[in-house]
C-alpha cells in the first residue's frame, strides 16, 4: 500500500462523506483558492507594460518572466506535490501552498531589479503548482462522478472571477498607486485564506486502491503517459492552454498598443471577455459536457474539441479586427471557450486514471499545461512579436497571436482521438463483463 505521512496507509477504505452543506463550503473555499491563484498569477500580466518600461525590457524578456520561468518552477515542483497528495494530509498541504505563494506575491512588489521579480515569480510558480491538483484531490471524493465535470468547472470558475478582479482592479491600482501596489494588495488576502482552509476544510476520505509500493514517482508519471487514453487528453490540454496563455498574457498589451486603450480600459476589456464571458461559458459548457458524457462515453471530450475550434476562430478574429468594437466582440466570443477545457479535461482524467494515481494525474495535467502551455505560450508570442517589430511596429502582436491561435486545430484533433479511445475502452469492458 502507499505509505502516508506518519506511517499510516494512504489508501484506506473510504469513510463517510461530510454533509451536503459542508461539501458546498469546501467547494466554495477551494474555488477561492483558484480565485487567488489566478489573482496572484495575473498580477504580473496586468502590470507588465509598467515594469517593462521601468526596467527597460524587451517583449522576449517579459515573456520569460510571465511564462517560461514560472512554468519551469511549476514543473519541477508540481510532480513531487502530486506524488505527495496520496501520501500526506491534503488540507495542510493546500494551506501551506496558498500561504507560500501569497507571501511571495507580496515580495514581487518589492523587486528593484528585473531578476528580483523573475526570482520571486519562480517561487510563486513552485507553490502554485499544487493549488489545483491538491484542491481537486480534496473535491473529487466528495462528489459523484456524474457531477465531476460540473464540480471541476465550478472550481475552475474561480479563474474567471480572478481574471475579472485582477484586470479590472489591477489596472486601476497600477495606474493610481503604482504597479508594486498590485502585488501587495493581491497577495495579502491569501494568507487569511490559508488559515481558513486549515480551520474549516475536513480531510476527505480516500478511496480504497490496489496494492502499491509507492517507491517510484517517475514510474507513476510514465505509467500515465503510456496510457493510450490519457495521452491525447494531455496533448490537447497542452495545446489549448498554450493558445490561451499566450494570447491571454498579451491581451492587455495588445489592446494598449494596437487599439490605444489606457491600462484601466484594457484591463476592463480583458475582465469582460475572459472573466465574465469566460466564467459563464465555462460553467455552461461544463453542464453540457456532463450531459454529453451521460448520453455516451467520451461526450465531454467531444464538447472540448468543438470548444477548441471555436476558440481558435474567435482569437484570430479578435487580433485581426480593424476596429476596437469588432475586437471586443470577438474577444468576448473567445472568452466563452477560453477556460472551458479545464473542468471537463480533469473530469476525464479523474475517470481514466487508476485511483492510486489520481493525485499524480491531476498534477501532471497542471505541470504540462503550465510548463509547456503557459510556459511557452507567452514566450512564443513575445519572440514572434520581436521578429515582426521592425516591419510592423505596434501591430507586431497581431501575427504572433494569430499564429498561436492556429494550434487549436491540433488541440481539437487530440481530444477527438481521446474520445475515440475512451469509447473503445468502455466498449471492450462491456464485452468482457457481458
Amino acid at each position: 500500500m502507499i505509505p502516508a505521512a506518519g506511517g499510516e496507509q494512504a489508501a484506506e477504505q473510504a469513510g463517510p462523506l461530510p454533509s451536503r452543506n459542508r461539501r458546498l463550503v469546501v467547494l466554495a473555499l477551494t474555488t477561492l483558492v483558484y480565485f487567488f491563484y489566478l489573482l496572484d498569477r495575473n498580477a504580473i500580466i496586468v502590470t507588465q507594460e509598467l515594469f517593462k518600461a521601468e526596467f527597460g525590457l524587451t517583449d522576449t524578456q517579459v515573456g520569460l518572466a510571465t511564462g517560461i520561468l514560472y512554468g519551469v518552477a511549476y514543473a519541477v515542483v508540481g510532480i513531487p506535490i502530486g506524488w505527495m497528495i496520496q501520501r500526506t494530509h491534503r488540507v495542510r498541504l493546500l494551506a501551506s501552498l496558498v500561504a507560500i505563494w501569497s507571501g511571495v506575491t507580496v515580495l514581487c512588489g518589492m523587486a528593484t531589479q528585473f531578476w528580483h521579480l523573475a526570482a520571486a515569480r519562480v517561487l510563486v510558480g513552485a507553490a502554485e503548482s499544487g493549488g489545483a491538483p491538491v484542491s481537486l484531490s480534496i473535491l473529487h471524493p466528495l462528489f459523484g462522478k456524474e457531477k465531476r465535470a460540473t464540480v471541476s468547472s465550478l472550481f475552475f470558475a474561480g479563474a474567471g472571477l480572478g481574471v475579472i478582479v485582477s484586470f479590472m482592479a489591477g489596472g486601476y491600482i497600477a495606474t493610481h498607486y503604482g504597479w508594486r501596489s498590485v502585488f501587495f494588495i493581491y497577495g495579502a488576502p491569501g494568507l487569511v485564506l490559508a488559515l481558513a482552509i486549515l480551520l474549516i476544510i475536513p480531510e476527505p476520505p480516500r478511496a480504497a486502491t490496489r496494492q502499491h509500493d509507492g517507491t517510484g514517482m517517475m514510474r507513476d508519471v510514465w505509467a500515465l503517459l503510456k496510457d493510450r487514453r490519457l495521452r491525447p487528453v494531455y496533448v490537447g490540454s497542452i495545446l489549448f492552454s498554450s493558445v490561451n496563455a499566450g494570447i491571454g498574457a498579451w491581451l492587455v498589451s495588445f489592446l494598449m498598443r494596437v487599439h490605444e486603450l489606457t491600462l484601466p480600459q484594457a484591463g476592463a476589456a480583458v475582465a469582460l471577455g475572459l472573466g465574465v464571458f469566460g466564467t459563464a461559458g465555462s460553467l455552461t459548457l461544463a453542464v453540457i459536457a456532463d450531459k454529453a458524457e451521460a448520453r455516451r462515453p467520451g461526450g465531454l471530450l467531444l464538447v472540448i474539441a468543438l470548444c477548441a475550434i471555436a476558440n481558435g476562430v474567435a482569437a484570430i478574429a479578435a487580433v485581426a479586427a480593424g476596429t476596437t468594437l469588432v475586437a471586443m466582440i470577438a474577444l468576448s466570443l473567445w472568452g466563452i471557450t477560453a477556460i472551458a477545457y479545464s473542468g471537463p479535461s480533469n473530469a476525464a482524467i479523474g475517470e481514466m486514471a487508476p485511483p492510486h494515481l489520481t493525485g499524480v494525474a491531476f498534477s501532471l495535467f497542471a505541470v504540462l499545461c503550465n510548463l509547456i502551455g503557459s510556459g511557452l505560450g507567452p514566450l512564443l508570442v513575445g519572440r514572434i512579436s520581436d521578429i515582426y517589430l521592425p516591419t510592423m511596429g505596434s501591430d507586431s502582436l497581431r501575427p504572433a497571436m494569430a499564429i498561436l491561435a492556429g494550434l487549436q486545430v491540433l488541440a481539437a484533433a487530440a481530444y477527438l482521438v481521446a474520445m475515440s479511445r475512451w469509447r473503445r475502452s468502455v466498449t471492450e469492458k462491456s464485452i468482457e463483463k457481458g
